[in-house]
Order: structure tokens, then sequence, then C-alpha cells
């Protein structure tokens, strides 16, 4: 989730290596999900639950194997 231009988004996204959505949002959502930094990255499970949110790059891949569980 980000707030920042489409051109900003796109170069972190291809520097960051990032395969997954990427939302560009207002100033109001990041106010609404109490984004403090941006890129924040949420993960939901499939019961819709929030189960983690942070940095994109800050989440391990054994960290998002056992929340994905």
């Amino acid at each position: 989730m980000s707030n920042e231009t489409p051109e900003k988004i796109r170069g972190a996204i291809a520097s960051e290596g990032m395969k997954y959505p990427v939302s560009r949002v207002g100033d109001a959502a990041l106010g609404a999900f109490a984004v403090r930094y941006v890129p924040t990255a949420f993960l939901i499970d499939r019961s819709g639950e929030l189960t983690w949110t942070g940095l994109p790059r800050s989440i391990t891949d054994e960290q998002l194997d056992e929340l994905l569980q």
C-alpha cells in the first residue's frame, strides 16, 4: 500500500522484486489503516484475519510460510 506516484511505485516493485499486488491509495486510506510508513504490507489469511503488517522486506520467507499455514 503506497500513496506515492505510480512511477515511484513501479520503481520500488522492480528494485525490491515484489511479486505481490501493490495498491496505490490516498492519504485517507493510509490513515484508516494506521499506516506509518510507505510501503506497508498486510498479510490477510484465508479467513480474512489480518495476521501481519509491516515493511514488505522485513518478513522472511520462513515467517511468510508459517503465517500462511
